[in-house]
Formats: structure tokens, C-alpha cells, sequence
């Protein structure tokens, strides 16, 4: 996180205080988090999977060498599906209403070339939805937009990257939301650009 999105290692440690923060005015919520060697096992090959985009037999091998346990293909894969089954329910039980009006951030990242698409509410980190979804098109995110409200959620306005399909995605959705965009994708262009100028201006100068 310090080096994707360019802050102090400080702010990362401060996130879970600030979660535990906003989580502890609702009711029921769980403050110990189980931390038996079988659950310290289960997290540390889902953490692999994701974020760590990490395909099984890695993964194996980080269990041998990190618990002395093997565990087989079919456990892992058993394990991996229940997890995504299981955090599916939950997402779609929350209710959002409590929030109230937030910022979100909209966000895309890939595991095996398959796009899992993201809505994260950036002040406490929280992931308010996660789909593991076939594409990426603007009418896939206008069905992820219109399921967060039915949620409950106040979309006051979102952050994302310049990509065409987000801003097709709210006219689809019926939603004029404020958008502020990163300029990743730009610098970067630019960057490239600036590469690409230099490496011919030295060939420019080196010809007779």
C-alpha cells in the first residue's frame, strides 16, 4: 500500500485503529479475530490467493515452509471457494445506510487475467463491495452502482481513473455523481512519451 499509493507506513498502521474506530458504534461486531494455528493456516493461503495473486502451488509451498503442513490442490481450491461464497453473502446482507454520504473509490485489479472489480470507502479502507465478474464494461459497473444504493449507500461522489466505461456506467445507471479522476495514466503516458523523445533525439544527434 506505501509504495501503490505513495503514503507513509504510519498511515497504514493508523488503518486498523480507524476501522475498529468506526466498527465498534454498531452493535455485534467481533473484536477477537480466532488466532488458532488452523485459522492463522486458512488466512495466510487466502491472503496468498488475494491480494497476493498467488496460484496454488506457490501457495503450497508457503504452507510447508511457513507451518510444516501440506496441503493439497483440492483443499486449497475448496477453501478458496468458500471464502468468496461466504464474504459474497455477507457483502450483500450489509446494510450501507449508516455511513451516510461518503466518497468512494472505484478500482479494478486482476487475478489470473480476471477482472475483480472494487468499491472502497478510502478513509477507513473498507471494501463496501468486491465482484469477481467476467468483464469489466460500463453495464457491469452501472448493475454494481444501482446494487450499492438498493444497499442502502450514499454515493456522494466517486474516485477513479480515467477509463472510459466508468462515466457511461452512471448514465446507465441513471446517477450524475461528482467524479474526480487520477492522473496515473497520464503520467505514466507522459513518461513514456519523454522516453521515446530522448532516445530519438540521441539517434537525431549521432546522425551525419
Amino acid at each position: 500500500m506505501v509504495e501503490m499509493f505513495g503514503i507513509s507506513r504510519q498511515i497504514v498502521y493508523e488503518l486498523p485503529k480507524r476501522v475498529l474506530q468506526r466498527l465498534s458504534q454498531y452493535e455485534g461486531v467481533a473484536q477477537v479475530i480466532p488466532s488458532n494455528e488452523g485459522t492463522r493456516i486458512r488466512r495466510t493461503a487466502l491472503t496468498a490467493a488475494f491480494p497476493g495473486k498467488m496460484v496454488i502451488r506457490p501457495m503450497q509451498a508457503i504452507l510447508q515452509e511457513g507451518f510444516g503442513v501440506s496441503r493439497s490442490v483440492g483443499w486449497i481450491s475448496e477453501l478458496l471457494m468458500e471464502a468468496g461464497e461466504r464474504a459474497g453473502r455477507i457483502l450483500t446482507d450489509v446494510s450501507l445506510v449508516q455511513l451516510g454520504p461518503v466518497l468512494v473509490v472505484r478500482y479494478e485489479k486482476f487475478f489470473q487475467n480476471e477482472p475483480i472489480l472494487m468499491v472502497i470507502e478510502p478513509v477507513s479502507a473498507a471494501i463496501l463491495g468486491i465482484w469477481a465478474l467476467p468483464d469489466r464494461q460500463a453495464k457491469t459497473w452501472a448493475l454494481i452502482l444501482m446494487e450499492l444504493t438498493d444497499q442502502g449507500l450514499q454515493i456522494a461522489g466517486v474516485v477513479e481513473d480515467m477509463a472510459r466505461m466508468y462515466d457511461k456506467s452512471q448514465d446507465l445507471a441513471g446517477l450524475n455523481l461528482p467524479s474526480q479522476k487520477d492522473v496515473w495514466h497520464l503520467l505514466r503516458n507522459a513518461g513514456q512519451w519523454l522516453k521515446d523523445l530522448e532516445r530519438r533525439t540521441y539517434r537525431a544527434m549521432k546522425m551525419p
